[in-house]
């Protein structure tokens, strides 16, 4: 089951579990998974929390934004 035009997409705060859940429910159902912050910290080169530190959420908000409309055909 892989129907390329149907995505899910698990929000919550850090540390709620999603990129647990989201790699449980990618298996279970034969999804590719990505995480989000994974993504952001390759694009970046430094971690989430020196990203904030840098330069601050917006930045960060920004980003994530910015790499979901490169990682997903709407």
């Amino acid at each position: 089951m892989n129907n390329p035009s149907t995505n899910i997409f698990l929000i919550g705060m850090m540390g709620s579990g999603k990129s647990y859940w989201g790699k449980a429910i990618a298996d279970i159902i034969g999804y590719k998974f990505m995480d989000m912050d994974e993504l952001l910290i390759q694009d970046e080169g430094k971690s989430i929390n020196e990203i904030f530190e840098e330069k601050g959420e917006q930045y960060f908000r920004n980003k994530e934004t910015d790499i979901l409309n490169q990682s997903f055909s709407w």
